[in-house]
């Protein structure tokens, strides 16, 4: 993919990946555990409704799907997504009452089956976009519509430094469960873009 707007959506991924790799991990332990750790998950949480939502599908919604119903171009993947991103809702929402639950009498709920069926349908909403829409796009893109998009994306995140923060919340999630940190060196654009 060539595209910067492009780029940093599929970057934006990455990020999402590394903690859905860490939601796993939280809902395994949880299962073997019949125990959450509350400050991760409620970090898990945070992270999926500020970034992977309102960040990262926010731009989705707002800018890159709307550039590509004038234009005609996938509309029946663009509808699929977007139902995808209120089925994700739904369990980040069901996932984050689960958790108080725990808090106020330490069962679990169905948190690992939320965990679980979150991070399956999201790891293959991942895939359909980098796949398969955003080659579609990247093919009918001409340089000004990326830069119009790219210009778009910079405007709606402008005073909310939130891929400084995502990237280091993922950090902290990472480090809750045992993981590597995640290197800027996956975000290039990114990095460019945003995290200057």
């Amino acid at each position: 993919m060539s595209a910067r707007n492009i780029k940093v959506l599929s970057e934006e991924h990455r990020i999402i990946e590394y903690v859905l790799d860490a939601l796993e991990n939280l809902a395994a332990e949880a299962k073997s555990k019949h125990s959450v750790d509350i400050t991760v998950g409620r970090k898990v949480i945070f992270f999926l409704r500020e970034f992977a939502d309102q960040c990262h599908h926010g731009k989705e919604e707002e800018i890159l799907f709307k550039w590509m119903r004038v234009r005609n171009i996938g509309i029946d993947a663009v509808e699929m997504l977007e139902e995808e991103h209120v089925s994700g809702r739904s369990l980040v929402g069901r996932m984050n009452q689960t958790l108080n639950t725990f808090e106020q009498n330490q069962t679990i709920g169905t948190f690992v089956e939320d965990a679980y069926a979150f991070v399956a349908m999201l790891r293959d909403h991942i895939h359909k976009e980098d796949d398969g829409v955003f080659m579609m796009v990247d093919s009918h893109l001409s340089k000004s519509d990326d830069e119009q998009l790219i210009s778009e994306y910079i405007i709606t995140e402008r005073g909310y430094n939130r891929h400084y923060k995502a990237f280091a919340l993922a950090q902290e999630i990472g480090a809750g469960v045992g993981f590597s940190p995640l290197t800027s060196s996956l975000i290039p654009e990114i990095s460019r873009t945003f995290i200057v």
